[in-house]
């Protein structure tokens, strides 16, 4: 690539759709948000929803049922009464452990809080019992953070871009990632970013895109608005982990 070379003007460029393009994709959008309710409510069970449809044991899914709620919420077309609603926050509390996982595992409980922090506009009031399960969960999403130094993880194994985007994505919607949290994520997030990106550029076969993309998500949660504002205008300093030039070069034209 030339030097100098605008990569945020090249990748718009790129990306320009012509009006026929457009026209295309606006009748798709409209297609899928015709569909969508009903492909989601396909896998419904009692108030909340299967892994896949007439699954074996009959149970509602943690992370499936929470997925469909942020969807239906996110098109506005969550359509269960406030009765229902909380209903359903309650199937959700109490449960320890999913996929067969650990109890109080950070996947399970922060899929559950993330479907809470959806569905409490739409439901009843929370009891005080509510509310204390509430406060638990968002208590141990806080430890996995300061007990990960940054990073999270489930057991022995190492800590997942993946896993860590999900707790603070949960924590981050509901005010709880103070600013002790949000600096050991973002100093974790970076140096994280630069091990995959490295990884990216040497094409090697543990190379993981999607980490690259969760890192993404993370640093720019945790990363304060305004370093990004001076790097905008400032690329030739090298920031203190890894060039933002370097990442997108690497995003466009690597992955």
């Amino acid at each position: 690539m030339p030097a100098g070379t605008d990569l945020a003007q090249l990748a718009e460029k790129e990306a320009r759709l012509d009006f026929a393009q457009l026209e295309s994709l606006r009748l798709f959008c409209r297609q899928i948000r015709k569909c969508h309710s009903d492909s989601v409510n396909y896998f419904q069970y009692k108030e909340g929803f299967q892994h896949y449809k007439d699954k074996e044991p009959f149970k509602v899914s943690v992370s499936s049922s929470a997925t469909c709620v942020l969807s239906l919420v996110a098109a506005d077309l969550w359509k269960a009464d406030a009765k229902t609603s909380l209903k359903l926050i309650r199937r959700l509390l109490p449960k320890l452990t999913s996929a067969g996982l650990p109890k109080n595992n950070a996947f399970t409980i922060a899929w559950v809080l993330e479907a809470v922090t959806a569905l409490e506009r739409y439901a009843n009031p929370p009891n005080q019992a509510d509310l204390k399960r509430i406060e638990q969960m968002e208590s141990m999403l806080q430890k996995t953070i300061r007990t990960g130094r940054g990073g999270v993880k489930i057991a022995d194994y190492p800590p997942s871009a993946y896993l860590t985007q999900l707790v603070v994505r949960a924590l981050d919607k509901r005010g709880k990632l103070n600013d002790k949290l949000r600096e050991s994520v973002e100093a974790w997030a970076w140096a994280e970013l630069t091990r995959q990106m490295a990884l990216v550029q040497a094409k090697t076969k543990t190379a993981d895109p999607f980490a690259v993309a969760y890192l993404l998500m993370l640093v720019s949660i945790a990363t304060p608005v305004l370093w990004f504002a001076v790097r905008r205008w400032n690329l030739a300093a090298e920031p203190p982990a890894l060039s933002l030039q370097k990442v997108w070069q690497c995003l466009l034209l690597r992955i």
